[in-house]
C-alpha cells in the first residue's frame, strides 16, 4: 500500500509537471510518444478513451449514488426523482462550475476521514485488539499470504487499482493542474 501511494504520488506530480512546463495537455504530450497512429492519433490516446470509456459506468454509479442519497433527504414527488437529482448533482458540477467548492469539500472529508482512522487507531490501542510493533512491521513486508495466496494476490491488484494507480486519475490531473494555474 505504501509503495503504490508512492507510486501514484511520483506519476502524477511528474505528469503534471510535464504538462505545465510544455503548456500542453496529456493527450497532446502522449500524442507526441512513438508507436503506430491513426488517423493521427497515438495508440495510447486511443488505449486512453476506450478504457475511459469503460470507467465511466463507476461515474454513472457514484452520480447516482450521489442523487439517491439527495432524494433520500430531499424527495421530490416526481416519478423519475433519481433521475431529476443526478441532472441537478452533474448540472451543478458543470454548468455552474462548482470544482471549488467540490474540492474544498473533498479535502476535509479527507481530512476528516484520516483524522477518524488515526482516533479508532489510537482507541483500539486500549483494547485486547490493539495493535502491535511487530503486526505493523508484518504488514511491511512483501509476503501476499501464505493461506491464501491467489487470494491476496487479486487483494493487492484490486488495492493498487483503488489506491489510483490508474490511468484515469493520471490523465485528469494535469488538466486540473493546468486548469489551477491559468484560472
Amino acid at each position: 500500500m505504501i509503495l503504490s501511494c508512492l507510486i501514484k504520488f511520483f506519476l502524477q506530480v511528474e505528469v503534471g509537471r510535464h504538462c505545465l512546463i510544455h503548456n500542453r495537455t496529456i493527450f497532446e504530450a502522449l500524442n507526441r510518444g512513438p508507436g503506430p497512429k491513426l488517423r493521427g492519433t497515438s495508440w495510447i490516446v486511443l488505449a486512453f478513451l476506450f478504457g475511459w470509456t469503460i470507467a465511466q459506468i463507476g461515474s454513472a454509479g457514484i452520480v447516482g449514488a450521489i442523487a439517491g442519497l439527495l432524494h433520500a433527504v430531499m424527495p421530490l414527488d416526481a416519478g423519475a426523482a433519481v433521475k431529476v437529482w443526478a441532472i441537478v448533482v452533474v448540472q451543478l458540477l458543470l454548468w455552474k462550475s462548482l470544482y471549488g467548492q467540490l474540492e474544498k469539500m473533498m479535502i476535509l472529508l479527507v481530512v476528516g476521514f484520516s483524522a477518524s482512522v488515526v482516533a479508532g487507531l489510537l482507541m483500539l490501542q486500549g483494547t485486547e485488539f490493539r495493535i502491535g510493533a511487530d503486526e505493523v512491521f508484518s504488514g511491511l513486508t512483501f509476503s501476499l499470504g501464505e493461506k491464501t495466496p491467489r487470494l491476496a494476490e487479486f487483494a493487492f491488484i484490486s488495492l493498487i487499482g483503488a489506491l489510483g494507480i490508474s490511468g484515469i486519475e493520471l490523465f485528469v490531473y494535469p488538466y486540473w493542474v493546468l486548469e489551477k494555474v491559468l484560472s
